[in-house]
């Protein structure tokens, strides 16, 4: 799936050093071979992918291990600061859209905290 280099997690948004992304078609990843870092931020690529295609579901799917709802924070816990705040600002994003998209009561105001947040 990915070329990932084992026990270094880097950021997606500013650069992407050390990580080589594939597409992924399905929104079943095997992420057992990764570090609980680079699942996340491979999960938040993949979402992110797919919410670029339409498919607010699979984006919310794909990032279930973290993310159980629309109006909740994302489970950030045990990764390193960097990845609790890729993982925050992908939860924020899919947030705006989605809630846009389903005119979800107050879901802009909690995508732009959970932004906010990520920039900590």
């Amino acid at each position: 799936m990915a070329n990932i280099q084992r026990g270094k997690a880097s950021s997606l948004t500013l650069t992407g050093k050390g990580l080589s992304f594939v597409k992924i078609a399905s929104p079943k990843l095997n992420t057992s071979y990764l570090s609980a870092n680079d699942e996340a931020l491979l999960r938040c690529k993949a979402a992110l992918e797919q919410k670029d295609r339409g498919d607010y579901a699979a984006a919310q799917k794909t990032m279930l291990p973290y993310w159980n709802r629309m109006g909740e924070a994302p489970n950030t816990q045990g990764f390193e600061r960097s990845v609790a705040a890729e993982v925050s600002l992908c939860v924020g994003i899919l947030t705006g859209f989605i809630g846009s998209k389903n005119k979800v009561s107050d879901s802009q105001e909690i995508a732009k905290n959970l932004i906010t947040k990520s920039m900590r």
